[in-house]
């Protein structure tokens, strides 16, 4: 018997094997490894934008063509044993126009390949953002694709080089230590809420909500501090919130419930620290069309200290309470108000009901005389153990 045989047409080889073939071929012209190893990377841990130093120069010229930025890059040298206080980094600093031209000044400074993908904080001088538009400050940073958008982002004060060169005892790996801080991970001071690259991103483009903060000041050569924050419009810095503002600016934006109220009632301290706090608004309108912002504060919790006459009455201390935190409340929200400066969210609020650029753009013009009111739910559980 004789075994057939099977013949594949010509035009069935070309336009089966052609394309395999083609692949195979390419695949020899780009062959390589673009992947670098880890002793020849430079892990850029943190980066701080400062406006780049002035020179002394009278013609118009060379005024013209300064540098506009003065960027540090805090770079982590590896070690085999991390002991606490021994973090090892390098700081490098080049300016340039731009942000992009001031690291690619960086690069001949450090033999290794610079790697964002560990960039854990970016800082930007309180100076500089007075000056320059917040949107220009995180272009770059939004545009590489090796920055995480979970970045975090803050203020610095003086400078944020200084802030990058401190170096805290208890810190065992560059920048961790601020940023454990920023995150929430470590610290639960009321004073300090974290602020994502891609959340700052959507705040300047989103309408009905502006961008909020943290400012991180350096306290001696080693240490630092976050107690207050930074509120924009659109484009730049238009308000910082002192350290008590800031707590209750937290609290109402959800970013804490870990908040302290003293001199409860007058005459008397007491340390408030209500551990199961919570604050949302709402918006109610008149048949007249006129907009009120109405918070919904519940504040239970306990004295953790007393000094003075002994007070036992709860009632007493929630009547207190409430009036105390429907003060603040009012009169942070008037402040944000008078400066047209919308953080918490109102505008975006209205937008949900009433999508229209039109609605929107009168919601604006009435926006300083929105009215205010606070309701509030108070409840004290513990007086304290000790009686004196």
């Amino acid at each position: 018997m004789q075994k057939r045989q099977i013949v594949l047409p010509s035009a069935f080889i070309r336009s089966n094997f052609m394309p395999l073939l083609l692949a195979f071929f390419l695949s020899l012209i780009t062959a390589g490894c673009a992947y670098k190893d880890i002793d020849k990377r430079a892990f850029v841990m943190s980066i701080g934008v400062d406006p780049a130093p002035e020179k002394e120069s009278e013609a118009e010229d060379d005024r013209r063509d300064q540098d506009v930025y003065e960027v540090t890059l805090k770079v982590a040298i590896p070690t085999s044993d991390i002991k606490s206080g021994e973090n090892l980094f390098v700081l490098f600093s080049a300016t340039g126009k731009t942000i992009a031209e001031a690291i690619q000044k960086v690069m001949p400074m450090i033999e290794g390949n610079l790697d964002f993908s560990h960039t854990k904080i970016i800082f930007f001088s309180k100076s500089l953002a007075e000056d320059v538009k917040l949107r220009d400050l995180i272009d770059w940073f939004i545009r590489m694709e090796t920055i995480q958008d979970i970045a975090l982002v803050a203020l610095a004060e003086p400078t944020a080089k200084d802030v990058l060169s401190l170096s805290p005892p208890t810190e065992r790996l560059p920048a961790n230590s601020l940023f454990t801080a920023l995150d929430g991970s470590g610290t639960t001071a009321p004073t300090i809420a974290h602020s994502p690259l891609i959340d700052v991103y959507r705040r300047l483009y989103e309408p009905g909500l502006d961008p909020s903060l943290p400012i991180v000041q350096t306290v001696g050569k080693k240490n630092y501090k976050i107690t207050r924050a930074a509120l924009f419009d659109k484009e730049r810095l238009k308000l910082i919130l002192d350290p008590e503002e800031t707590e209750w600016f937290n609290f109402l934006a959800g970013s804490t419930s870990n908040v302290t109220l003293g001199d409860v009632p007058k005459g008397y301290f007491f340390h408030v620290d209500p551990n199961r706090a919570s604050s949302r608004f709402t918006l109610r309108q008149t048949p007249q069309g006129k907009l009120t912002i109405v918070w919904h504060l519940v504040l239970n919790g306990s004295i953790d200290e007393r000094q003075g006459k002994p007070v036992s009455d709860k009632e007493k201390i929630s009547a207190e309470v409430r009036r105390l935190a429907e003060q603040k409340t009012r009169d942070l929200t008037e402040k944000l108000l008078q400066h047209r400066l919308d953080p918490l969210g109102f505008g975006f609020e209205y937008r949900t009901r009433k999508p229209h650029k039109k609605d929107f753009a009168a919601f604006q013009k009435m926006y300083p005389q929105l009215q205010v009111s606070v309701e509030t739910r108070t409840v004290i559980y513990e007086t304290g153990n000790l009686i004196r």
